[in-house]
């Protein structure tokens, strides 16, 4: 009968310091609301204090004040011993489970943390319904045909105990299991009793179901019911939405496979020779890994144009700190500039000019190393910082390129094309003066001057 009284209250009164910790937290989470910023239906930002109070008071305060409540801290001044009410009145404190559903769409924001939001609402259910489960244990310990005696009495009583019962004295699980101890005394501690309870919640809400744990009492038939038929939907929701994050995370990698294929594909069906295809499997990993797929006109194909015009100014950023001519220009030409700007990137020993093609744009080189030929002769190299191309005059036509340009490592491009600088100077007149006065081109393929490196270089 004491141990029977036992098992009905005095739950796990060595976490009692835990809990304390837990109700604090709560408490300053509540105070730290009331002066949290909030969005309102407007999407704007509200930061007055009044405003922000008067949003919590008549939103979450009621919850989150009952569950910062310390009823740990209440019981112990109160010196109560019957802890029946206070796992009661705890339970109030579930009320702010219901919060999380305001920030989901922050938790869902990128693959991995959908994951591990996901996985830790099955945990916390699995350790509900595992705490509902030994409710039930506890209350029906006296009946030999509960769960609970059943593993206690096998704990306690080995399995040839049955067939030599005078060697092994069996004994009601009574004289072992006593709630409330850390220890007992060789029967089932307080992490083996959890981890069992646990193992039905998982065995249940995985549909997987062993049966070592099985219901033979009315209300564990009941509770049992319960728990399979929300394991089946948590098994639908839960572990379908887990399948469609983890397709989520190797979207990417698939995307890159069948892109990789359509290229294999391409090759075969117009079998290019070797050295032709190697070059094209270069760039294509070159420009994936530099990009990862990502075209940013696509993008922000429908935004406004000021966002847009923001994103490109951003982008282009070091190109517009570096180069003068670039630097001098007003705000808005500088935002006109940008979004006619083209970056783009080459492997080792892709041409960028042949000699005799029409040359109508004007390279600026980021990074990487190109060689300029003139004649099979290399004539010279050019950096990151360097530009190349053909100086712009609106009544001049595109000239022919007298040297070839060829990348030597893998090099990265800003590009401004002559027809978006036109439009430039036809938006911005005052421009030109800049333009012409702070352009210095490292080298012009147009130019049958073959001594520009030498000057440059002595």
């Amino acid at each position: 009968m004491n141990a029977e009284v036992t098992a009905r209250g005095g739950l796990f009164k060595h976490e009692r310091i835990f809990s304390c910790i837990c109700e604090i937290v709560f408490i300053l989470d509540a105070l730290f609301t009331f002066v949290t910023t909030f969005i309102n239906e407007d999407g704007v930002v509200i930061s007055d204090f009044r405003k922000i109070c008067y949003n919590y008071m008549r939103g979450w305060f009621l919850a989150d004040f009952l569950a910062a409540i310390p009823w740990d801290i209440i019981t112990l001044l109160i010196g109560a011993k019957d802890d029946s009410m206070l796992y009661f009145l705890k339970v109030l404190a579930m009320l702010r489970v219901f919060r999380i559903s305001r920030a989901s769409s922050y938790y869902m924001g990128s693959g991995f943390s959908s994951l591990m939001f996901m996985m830790s609402l099955f945990f916390t259910l699995a350790h509900f319904i595992a705490c509902g489960w030994f409710l039930i244990g506890v209350n029906y310990i006296t009946s030999k045909d509960g769960w609970l005696y059943k593993f206690v009495e096998l704990s306690h009583n080995p399995a040839g105990a049955q067939e030599d019962p005078e060697e092994y004295q069996l004994q009601k699980p009574f004289a072992k299991f006593a709630i409330g101890k850390s220890d007992y005394d060789g029967g089932m501690s307080t992490p083996e009793v959890y981890i069992t309870c646990l193992y039905f919640s998982f065995t249940s809400l995985s549909t997987i179901g062993f049966g070592n744990a099985s219901p033979q009492l009315y209300y564990e038939r009941l509770y049992s019911i319960f728990v399979m038929v929300l394991g089946a939907l948590m098994y639908a929701s839960i572990f379908g939405y887990v399948a469609a994050i983890i397709q989520r995370i190797n979207e990417q990698a698939s995307e890159l496979n069948k892109l990789q294929t359509e290229l294999i594909d391409f090759i075969e069906v117009h079998r290019f020779p070797t050295s032709l295809s190697n070059r094209m499997e270069d760039f294509f990993f070159n420009h994936w890994f530099t990009t990862k797929g990502v075209v940013a006109s696509q993008i922000m194909d429908k935004w406004p144009k000021p966002l847009r015009e923001d994103c490109f100014m951003y982008i282009h950023d070091s190109l517009l700190r570096r180069w003068p001519v670039l630097k001098g220009a007003s705000t808005g030409c500088q935002r006109a500039l940008c979004v006619r700007l083209q970056r783009f990137t080459l492997c080792p020993g892709d041409m960028i000019y042949h000699a005799g093609d029409c040359v109508g744009e004007i390279y600026f080189v980021i990074r990487g190393h190109v060689k300029v030929i003139k004649n099979t002769t290399l004539i010279g190299i050019l950096t990151s910082g360097d530009v190349f191309g053909e100086s712009f005059w609106p009544t001049r036509t595109g000239r022919k390129s007298k040297a070839s340009v060829q990348a030597i490592t893998y090099c990265e491009f800003e590009v401004l094309s002559h027809k978006s600088l036109n439009e430039i100077l036809i938006m911005f007149p005052d421009y030109w003066d800049i333009w012409t006065d702070k352009i210095k081109i490292s080298y012009e393929l147009s130019t049958n001057d073959n001594n520009v490196f030498t000057k440059r270089y002595s």
